[in-house]
């Protein structure tokens, strides 16, 4: 039996004034802990100037680029005989159909159900036959090819609304043609690459390998399977790390119990919030041990660690530290979330300089980041590091007025299609102050991991619906909203 490896090769020649130097890349798909996984495609971003300032997505496996200085010719070869291009869709996306001989087939589009929305009947020609796939709601679809007995399938998460279902032949690419573009890259040029994979039904994103590129190698494209209360968008927080949200802010309730840090059980319940736009708002007043509603402000450092009396908001908020990072003052470190994996250690708390690099220093973070309304609850959207906006929809970053009318406003389905593209709210849930709930629904702040000293106060990310989000520091003993991440 003959193993199969799945990766995608690339071969580059990249110009050099007088001369070329042959360039070899393999990328190959693994998990985080090593075993291999199949990757459906590359996304490639040379961040040169000029004219190699380009991104190219490479699909399917075994394909081969060869890059120059008159541009790059692809060659591309699928093992299955079929791929789909971009997946994740938005409403539309072109299906290759790559055949050794003419012959007739049966084009079948269905849901995830295994419902056949469109069926039609076309005569393949030899080599790659192109088709546009519409799909009329957001959802995972199977494409499948049959020739008699063959059957030959591809998955297709869709996130947009084409407003009907179809499949259309758009060209016809002869076998061993090579299609032309005009890109290339010199020695050292800084190179991005995103591998993209499906694992259990869903479209996984690889970490980000950011480097300078000049020598043959073996990418290594590492994915890290989803946990329970994960987002699906992929954020910067330096240049080599990145995070992924929770599904929305941090609750606690004094019903229940949960694992802690160092193999124990305590009272009380931890949960992320249903919706990233759910906020407690003046419930928050009725905090208290006994307390079994939901509460969603906590003070910094407030985690149930070192604890008197077992309610998290009563602990000495971090007391002697100036960081949370790593330490049981943690939320995510020291508590096992109900909803995000049920066990300690799966989450953090974002540092001061990580919210920073974030907001304002990674790729593009001038147009990542806006202000937002969702059924009617304002907050901060933050788009991922790749970003594809959903058909139909639009997002505006410079939104900054105090009034709905200037903020970017979603319904809730309209958002559930951001979200699904990998968007993140962070609703404007307020503060805690000596018992009183204030400006819910009017700004937001968020505790970060870091503090400016070891016993007053913390730095929080600070936003009004009328501003831009700035770092501000805050007494630890005022409660605020807490969003934990998982590193990627």
């Amino acid at each position: 039996m003959v193993k199969r490896v799945f990766s995608l090769f690339l071969a580059f020649a990249m110009a050099h004034a007088a001369f070329s130097q042959a360039v070899e890349l393999r990328f190959t798909g693994v998990k985080d802990d090593g075993s291999h996984i199949r990757l459906d495609s590359v996304h490639i971003s040379n961040t040169g100037i000029g004219a190699r300032h380009w991104t190219q997505s490479v699909v399917a496996p075994d394909t081969i680029l060869s890059f120059g200085s008159s541009g790059i010719a692809v060659a591309e070869a699928f093992d299955n005989g079929i791929s789909c291009y971009p997946n994740p869709a938005q409403g539309r996306a072109s299906v290759v159909v790559s055949s050794q001989e003419s012959c007739h087939a049966t084009l079948v589009l269905c849901d995830v159900a295994g419902r056949k929305v469109f069926e039609m009947d076309h005569n393949l020609v030899q080599g790659d036959n192109v088709f546009e796939v519409s799909m009329a709601k957001p959802s995972l679809y199977l494409f499948s090819v049959l020739n008699g007995s063959d059957v030959r399938t591809v998955k297709v998460l869709n996130h947009g609304n084409s407003g009907r279902y179809g499949i259309t032949s758009k060209a016809v690419v002869p076998a061993n043609e090579k299609r032309q573009s005009t890109r290339y890259f010199v020695p050292g040029d800084s190179l991005i690459y995103v591998g993209f994979s499906t694992y259990n039904g869903k479209v996984l994103i690889s970490r980000t390998v950011r480097q300078r590129q000049n020598n043959s190698e073996t990418i290594r494209l590492v994915f890290v399977p989803p946990i329970q209360g994960m987002l699906r968008g992929l954020f910067s927080i330096s240049r080599t790390e990145q995070v992924r949200f929770s599904q929305g802010n941090l609750q606690w309730s004094g019903s229940g119990t949960h694992s802690v840090a160092g193999n124990t059980t305590v009272n009380g319940t931890w949960r992320f919030a249903p919706n990233q736009y759910d906020t407690i708002g003046a419930g928050n007043k009725n905090m208290s041990s006994t307390y079994t509603g939901w509460v969603d402000l906590f003070g910094w450092g407030a985690s149930g660690y070192n604890s008197t009396n077992g309610f998290p908001n009563c602990t000495t908020y971090g007391s002697n530290v100036n960081t949370l990072t790593g330490s049981n003052y943690d939320w995510g470190v020291y508590n096992a979330i109900s909803n995000g994996g049920n066990q300690p250690g799966l989450w953090r708390t974002l540092t001061k300089d990580e919210w920073n690099y974030l907001l304002a220093q990674r790729d593009s973070a001038s147009v990542r980041c806006g202000l937002g309304q969702i059924n009617g609850v304002r907050g901060l959207i933050l788009l991922p590091d790749l970003w594809s906006l959903p058909t139909g929809l639009t997002f505006n970053p410079d939104a900054s007025s105090a009034s709905s009318a200037g903020l970017n406003t979603y319904t809730s389905a309209q958002w559930n299609q951001m979200q699904d593209a990998g968007a993140v709210f962070l609703p404007c849930g307020g503060e805690k102050q000596s018992g009183d709930v204030y400006s819910v629904n009017w700004y937001g702040k968020y505790w970060t991991a870091s503090s400016p000293s070891t016993d007053r106060n913390g730095y929080d990310v600070f936003f009004y619906p009328s501003g831009t989000p700035s770092i501000d520091d805050e007494a630890r003993f005022n409660c605020l909203s807490v969003r934990l991440v998982k590193t990627y």
